[in-house]
């Protein structure tokens, strides 16, 4: 259902999309929440010999802040177009550096409306495009400034394969119904990808998305070898009814440093098809119940380096849920997830498929460390530390001692019940005298000297 709704979504935006001629595959974007406007250029071709006039709050005008110059006039209300790649302003001012930004184009005597196009310099009066605009005089053109909102980017995103975006934490992002982030998936290695960052581009500060009402999530979406990546974002639920984090929709696609918080839906971090990767991915304080990592049926994907700490969710299975066992997660931690007594830290399904738990921490969570179950799966457990949960480190929910997975090399003790049930212990583990970390309560998974 939630696929054919999506699907409609786009069916209609596609409808009521702007021109964008015939911008490149190498076009990135620039967002920043609360200083910059719909109506700006927004966007630079990295293969462009200009100066990338996006990374500024405002469109360059004469005497505006915040952009390229304040005394040379390079955006216009004058353009001049006569049906070709050509436009012309008297009061222009442009100079090289304009080759290879995304101009705004609107208004004119011929009505024209949202048009982004390509720049190249010709002369101080005149540029071309990468497509004909069709002929009209006094129009608006926007060269430079940043986008303002995450609708306008998604929408200049959907239909040029392979753009990038970056969104500047200039402010909290705050939605109010169900955004669906779905850039145009292109081909294969046209991979788009959505930053946040901080101050400069790539220093991997995170961004600030937060749901004010409703059963809200944010969606990434691509397609077979063409998913989109969303990297340094953080998803502030908010606590509000029924709210849900990231879902990774359709193959493909990755997630690097999201943080998730306070969710009270089915997920914070879901993953809906084959092929999905979270990296250093977070989810706390998730409430009602569902769980922090959810994989849906047929979900081979895999959260490496990931946490999911301090939740208080009362669902009946795990932390990181992999109902259907067809992902791995390696180097994660479920800690201090005690909503419930029935919620495990690493909960494995009994479907055909593969789950491979490496490197990885369950600490004191409501029940079980790891419940395993009996099914067509094949189930690997590795170099782990099970302590110090409310029932079982690692447990079976079947009648006879698990057979055919490969358990070995894992650590266990300070569990309430028993270290293990049902589960053969490895020849190599090893059982735990005392709690192997620092501070586990603190959530410092350092080794202490025991």
């Amino acid at each position: 259902m939630k696929t054919r709704f999506l699907t409609i979504l786009v069916i209609l935006a596609l409808l009521t999309l702007p021109v964008f001629g015939t911008i490149p595959a190498t076009t990135v974007w620039e967002m920043r929440p609360s200083v910059g406007s719909d109506t700006n250029g927004g966007g630079f071709d990295s293969t462009g010999s200009g100066t990338d006039m996006s990374q500024f709050n405002n469109k360059n005008a004469a005497a505006c802040s915040s952009c390229q110059s304040a005394t040379v006039n390079i955006s216009t209300t004058d353009a001049v177009a006569n049906g070709t790649t050509t436009v012309t302003s008297a009061t222009g001012n442009f100079s090289a550096a304009v080759t290879g930004n995304i101009v705004f184009f609107s208004g004119g005597t011929g009505g024209i409306t949202a048009q982004w196009r390509r720049a190249t310099f010709v002369n101080s009066t005149s540029i071309t495009l990468d497509a004909s605009i069709a002929a009209s005089t006094g129009m608006t053109m926007n060269i430079g400034g940043a986008l303002l909102t995450h609708g306008q980017l998604n929408t200049n995103m959907q239909l040029v394969a392979g753009n990038q975006a970056w969104i500047k934490a200039t402010a909290t992002i705050t939605f109010s119904s169900t955004f669906s982030f779905t850039p145009s998936a292109g081909s294969t290695n046209l991979l788009p990808v959505i930053s946040g960052y901080g101050s400069t581009r790539g220093d991997n500060l995170q961004v600030t998305f937060q749901e004010t009402a409703g059963s809200i999530f944010l969606d990434i979406g691509g397609g077979a070898n063409r998913g989109a990546q969303l990297r340094n974002v953080i998803i502030d639920c908010n606590g509000q009814s029924s709210s849900i984090g990231l879902a990774i929709d359709g193959p493909g696609n990755s997630a690097a440093n999201i943080s998730v918080k306070g969710c009270s839906g089915t997920y914070g971090i879901g993953f809906f098809d084959i092929d999905n990767f979270c990296f250093n991915c977070s989810v706390t304080t998730q409430s009602g119940a569902g769980n922090a990592f959810f994989w849906n049926n047929n979900a081979q994907s895999s959260c490496i380096v990931c946490v999911a700490y301090s939740n208080t969710t009362t669902t009946a299975s795990g932390i990181f849920n992999l109902g259907n066992p067809r992902g791995t997660c390696n180097v994660c931690i479920a800690a201090n997830n005690t909503g419930s007594s029935t919620v495990d830290g690493f909960n494995i399904g009994s479907a055909q498929g593969t789950a491979i738990i490496l490197n990885s921490v369950a600490v004191n969570n409501g029940e079980d460390g790891l419940k395993s179950q009996i099914g067509a799966q094949s189930v690997i457990v590795l170099n782990s530390v099970f302590y110090g949960n409310g029932r079982y480190g690692m447990s079976c929910s079947c009648t006879n001692a698990q057979i055919g997975a490969f358990m070995n090399y894992n650590a266990y003790g300070g569990n309430t019940t028993a270290n293990l049930n049902l589960i053969t212990a490895g020849a190599n583990d090893q059982i735990l005298t005392a709690n192997p970390f620092v501070n586990s309560a603190g959530n410092n998974f350092a080794p202490n000297n025991t």
